[in-house]
């Protein structure tokens, strides 16, 4: 192909015929006039405004596009429970007097999952969550930190099914010390 023959490339090769010198018939290397048009085309790029040269087609699907992410990032992101999940409260029998706590549990396929509402427990301090078996085998189920003057929603998981855990216990995880136990039926 001739580069001749493009009319919209009269310009170009003016310059290109400019810089060739007085030999104004000599034919510049096909790779020369490739390079020359790309690096047209990425500085025009970089130099057009967001949206300007582009079809309004292309900025339609775009904006259709962007829309669905954010809706779908909207449903997406709620941390509400089905209504068909079954809850089974739980009731701690050991716990601080300045304490309020109360629990949820989710029997999954995969695992126990426990959802603890707690407030006035002592700040800063790390606690760490077990459940205990009829076999007497422990399962950590996870682990969370108190904080002052908040309420804590923490849900923790253990790989083990419901049928076959006997209590919950949570503990300072530094000491070891008892803090919260719930014996289930």
């Amino acid at each position: 192909m001739n580069p001749r023959d493009d009319d919209d490339d009269d310009e170009l090769w003016a310059s290109l015929q400019g810089a060739l010198g007085p030999d104004v018939t000599r034919e510049p290397p096909a790779e020369r006039v490739a390079d020359v048009r790309a690096a047209a085309e990425q500085h025009r790029r970089a130099h057009t405004p967001f949206g300007a040269g582009r079809g309004r087609r292309e900025l339609l699907v775009g904006g259709i596009a962007a829309s669905v992410g954010a809706l779908a990032g909207v449903a997406l992101s709620r941390e509400d429970d089905p209504p068909d999940v079954p809850l089974e409260a739980v009731a701690f029998a050991v716990a601080p007097e300045e304490a309020t706590v109360s629990a949820d549990l989710i029997d999954h396929t995969w695992g126990l999952e426990t959802i603890l509402t707690a407030t006035g427990l002592p700040a800063d301090r790390r606690y760490r969550t077990t459940y205990l078996l009829a076999d007497d085998e422990e399962v950590e189920a996870g682990a969370f930190l108190g904080v002052a003057d908040t309420t804590i929603v923490c849900r923790m998981n253990g790989p083990v099914r419901r049928d076959v855990v006997r209590a919950i216990e949570i503990s300072d995880a530094e000491s070891g010390d008892l803090v919260l136990r719930a014996d289930l039926a």
